[in-house]
């Protein structure tokens, strides 16, 4: 990327389409999965003869499933996230507002990676990578 790019997260993130459809199936199987786990916790309570249970079995697994529904989803937001490419995203971001060029790579292999990482780290530019 050239100094002062103007759109440089679309070749950062290139495959924008992927990355929704990811967030997007994530966010409903980690969601059913809470729902399924917040009812099982239910079960277990229901069959140990928790009063409130007992008393409320329909509120409270209401109440069940949606904070496992919740608490699925907030993992899936997590995941969806890519912590790991913030690591490199703000780096890059930076170098380009101040002027200064940024190479990226997209292999497309663990091999190809691996190739260019030992090429970069020839260099005396700072080399980093996503998981």
């Amino acid at each position: 990327m050239h100094p002062y790019e103007a759109h440089f997260g679309r070749k950062l993130e290139p495959d924008n389409d992927g990355i929704v459809r990811t967030a997007v199936r994530s966010h409903l199987m980690l969601g059913a999965l809470g729902a399924v786990i917040g009812l099982a916790v239910i079960g277990i309570l229901h069959r140990q003869e928790v009063d409130a249970v007992i008393q409320n079995p329909g509120p409270a697994a209401g109440a069940a499933i949606f904070i496992g529904i919740v608490l699925g989803m907030l993992l899936a937001g997590l995941a969806t996230a890519r912590p790991d490419h913030q690591l490199v995203i703000t780096p890059v971001r930076d170098a380009v507002q101040h002027g200064r060029w940024a190479l990226l790579v997209h292999p497309i292999s663990s091999q190809q990676c691996d190739d260019a990482m030992r090429a970069l780290r020839n260099s005396t530019a700072e080399v980093m990578r996503t998981a």
